[in-house]
């Protein structure tokens, strides 16, 4: 039986971002749309978005004079004040698709400021939401998650409170080891904050799945989105003697139909980029397969 892990598709971030930018192509059609980057992790998802507004990507090697009066579209993980000096200086318009949930981060982070407390923000090196975050105030300490090991821990304790903010997608094992080293070298008031509330949603509520031994899990991402591999990781680590795998999309489901049971519960989940549609695909191709399989005496051996 096919079960979905649920929430499964595009988070509202996501969501929020493709309905900006198609408010732009509806209220002007005429308008040149360039993505400066990947709108998202996810492939099937930006060409088809490039596609539905007959949009650009940015190249360098295009002459900059091309893109006057364009709309650049800048992706979800933040806006960066370079991203701003960018859009003006190729004296184009800008389309900011800052997730909401990471506007709202902003405004704790400079409450938590306001109120006297020390911020650090736990993110990669060069990653866009790690540079739109410190780029809130120069008193916020921004720690790399590369260099999480080696930190000064014991450094912490000339500042009375602290709180911490991670990178939204940064893996949860990641932070809870950060977060266990503050905590054991820090005597002070300690408020550490959890990755992407939607990303944990779907990851608590494949961990609470009770799986039988023929039970299987199949997770619908692109393989550089990391809330989508950090998903097939945590389901690997905790059932580790069941099947957890990896698509993109139902075109994947060949080989995986001769490594699954298909007599076993089937438990599909998701990205927060992937398509809802794609995910659904994946799902009714795996139900019609599980169905006619049952009328097959034995599958590749099993019983």
């Amino acid at each position: 039986m096919v079960k979905y892990i649920t929430p499964y598709g595009f988070c509202y971030g996501v969501k929020n971002s493709l309905n900006k930018v198609r408010e732009i192509k509806k209220a002007r059609p005429q308008a040149r749309i360039v993505f400066v980057r990947p709108l998202v992790h996810n492939e099937i998802t930006n060409k088809l978005i490039y596609k539905e507004t007959d949009a650009k990507v940015y190249s360098p090697d295009i002459k900059q004079s091309k893109y006057r009066g364009s709309y650049l579209v800048f992706p979800a993980h933040g806006m960066t004040k370079f991203d701003h000096r960018f859009s003006e200086s190729l004296q184009a318009k800008y389309v900011d698709c800052t997730c909401p949930v990471l506007l709202n981060t902003k405004k704790q982070i400079l409450k938590d400021l306001d109120s006297g407390k020390t911020v650090i923000f736990f993110g990669k090196k060069g990653h866009s939401e790690s540079q739109f975050m410190c780029d809130i105030d120069s008193r916020i300490i921004f720690v790399p998650t590369e260099d999480g090991e080696k930190f000064d821990f014991s450094s912490l304790n000339d500042y009375k409170k602290l709180s911490l903010y991670p990178q939204s997608t940064i893996k949860k094992d990641t932070l809870d080891k950060f977060v266990g080293k503050v905590r054991e070298f820090y005597k002070g008031e300690f408020v550490p904050h959890p990755v992407c509330i939607e990303c944990l949603r779907r990851w608590e509520n494949g961990l609470n799945i009770v799986p039988g031994a023929k039970d299987s899990f199949i997770i619908v991402t692109d393989p550089s989105s990391s809330n989508g591999m950090e998903f097939v990781n945590i389901l690997r680590k905790h059932f580790i003697l069941n099947n957890v795998y990896q698509v993109e999309s139902r075109k994947d489901l060949k080989e995986l139909k001769t490594k699954i049971n298909p007599r076993g519960n089937i438990y599909i989940g998701s990205a927060t980029s992937a398509p809802n549609e794609v995910v659904e695909a994946v799902g009714r191709d795996l139900k019609i397969w599980s169905l006619l399989m049952k009328f097959v005496p034995q599958f590749h051996g099993q019983k």
